[in-house]
């Protein structure tokens, strides 16, 4: 490891849309890498024992409700939290023992969603803490414990076999088994295993990406990351699969494409139905369907109204939805209150109470994208429910700001917006600087003018790297206000 800053920037900038804890050693090192993070335009926390116990609160609640991308803080950090999608644990220098660094890797992908521990540190590390415990005032006997712990901590960072084997060898008090392959650690990856069933998903996902109708070398190639002119031509190369196993080489990806086809998942070099009933299985048959572009475009859409439900609703985020039941509410594009209920994690007490917001949500994204729209969202009996008897204008007559009109209604600002333009529309009177972050509106119209799109997630997504926080109600109203565009 190079300088520590530089690589851990590194390897938080392929992490930059995911919330993850990054557990540092020493309180200073929280600090000097907090401030660090903060300077290049990061949202962090910092968590330590040093802290006022209000303080600390602050930073759990901020992260558990997305406010914050990441926490990085010190082993105090952690318990009770539950958080279940965070995608990834990075430890700055050595844990003291494999007990701390197994328990605190854990806390990421609790929602079961694909998840990493990262650990990067310099072998100094290890040496400086032994001296710092050799000196310290623990009985020599406590002293002689600690130090066999890190000895074992220092021997996993050192193995070049299955660390997934190595940790379970230490807590079963057994030697390392070095034939056991988990086929995901680095250095499983690093000697060429892989676990077949994750072979066989990026198999066929890469499979689905070409179309559902691509030759075994076609998607062999792809794998590897070697492609004929006429491929790279048609852009496969910025197909999400390009070179996603290329480290395996051709001959481990052979055998691999040997056993689908002893299995039976491959007929005459095509997917059998028992591989296309794994793939729907899978979630990756909404691939035929949509492309990956378009999922994530909606996904983004689908969190940003989860935060904004959960800050006007006081509750976390993922008590709402984790990121795993997004994903699957975006690939099966539920049309209908009914269709909502079935996608796995909803159920009917979710379904009632956020279907309409999800709907509404999703009814707008497709009509944006130009697709057939067909949604059914709430009833006119659930619409008189969700009012509470109150009329959202004569609220607004009253001096109630949008924020106010949401809480006593029940519902997010975004609806109360709505509304409220389709009485303008009507010509009532209502200011539309009441609506929206007005300060704002000069910068969101140049965006809107220099990009030359109507599409709202480009524009949100220029405008927060110039560093402006906007919503996508603040975007609607200003289409509306200098375009007469009612974005629904």
């Amino acid at each position: 490891m190079g300088n520590p800053l530089e690589t851990l920037l590194q390897e938080v900038e392929k992490r930059k849309d995911q919330q993850g804890i990054i557990y540092c050693q020493r309180r200073k090192d929280t600090e000097d890498v907090g401030a660090y993070l903060a300077q290049k335009g990061y949202v962090v926390g910092l968590y330590h024992g040093g802290m006022e116990d209000a303080d600390r609160k602050k930073v759990q609640e901020d992260f558990q409700y997305d406010r914050l991308q990441m926490v990085v803080a010190t082993s105090a950090f952690g318990m009770g939290i539950d958080k279940p999608n965070v995608r990834y644990v990075l430890h700055l220098g050595i844990p003291k023992n494999i007990e701390s660094f197994y328990q605190e890797a854990g806390r990421a992908g609790r929602d079961h969603g694909p998840s990493e521990s990262i650990l990067l540190y310099k072998e100094e590390d290890y040496y400086r803490y032994r001296k710092l415990l050799r000196l310290s005032e623990l009985p020599p006997e406590r002293i002689e414990i600690e130090e066999e712990k890190l000895q074992k901590m220092h021997g996993y960072t050192l193995t070049s076999s299955c660390l997934r084997a190595h940790i379970l060898a230490y807590f079963k008090g057994t030697p390392d088994v070095t034939k056991t392959s988990c086929g995901h650690c680095a250095n499983c990856v690093k000697a060429g295993q892989i676990d077949f069933l994750r072979f066989k998903k990026k198999f066929f996902y890469a499979y689905m990406e070409l179309g559902g109708e691509a030759s075994l070398e076609e998607v062999q190639g792809l794998l590897l990351g070697v492609l004929s002119r006429k491929d790279q031509a048609q852009g496969r190369k910025q197909l999400k699969s390009f070179g996603a196993l290329g480290y395996l080489g051709q001959e481990i990806i052979k055998k691999n494409v040997e056993k689908l086809i002893q299995e039976g998942a491959l007929v005459h070099g095509q997917p059998s139905q028992q591989a296309k009933d794994f793939m729907t299985k899978e979630g990756m048959s909404a691939l035929f369907k949509e492309d990956t572009p378009y999922q994530e475009t909606l996904f983004q859409r689908l969190r940003d109204l989860r935060r904004e439900l959960s800050r006007n609703l006081g509750v976390a985020p993922y008590i709402i939805f984790h990121d795993e039941q997004l994903k699957e509410i975006v690939r099966r594009i539920p049309r209908t209150n009914k269709e909502f209920m079935e996608v796995p994690g909803v159920g009917k007490v979710k379904g009632a109470k956020y279907g309409g917001y999800f709907l509404q949500e999703i009814q707008g994204f497709l009509a944006e994208e130009g697709r057939a729209v067909d949604v059914k969202s709430r009833t006119m009996e659930e619409d008189k429910d969700s009012l509470k008897a109150f009329d959202t204008f004569h609220l607004y007559q009253e001096g109630k700001t949008v924020e106010e009109l949401a809480k006593i209604l029940g519902v997010v600002p975004g609806t109360i917006v709505e509304r409220l333009l389709k009485e303008h529309k009507m010509g009532k009177e209502v200011h539309l600087e009441d609506l929206f972050q007005s300060a704002l509106e000069e910068e969101i119209l140049t965006t809107i003018k220099a990009l030359k799109t109507e599409k709202l997630r480009p524009i949100k997504d220029a405008l927060e790297e110039k560093g402006h926080r906007v919503s996508y109600t603040d975007l609607k109203v200003v289409f509306y206000k200098h375009f007469g565009i009612h974005k629904k």
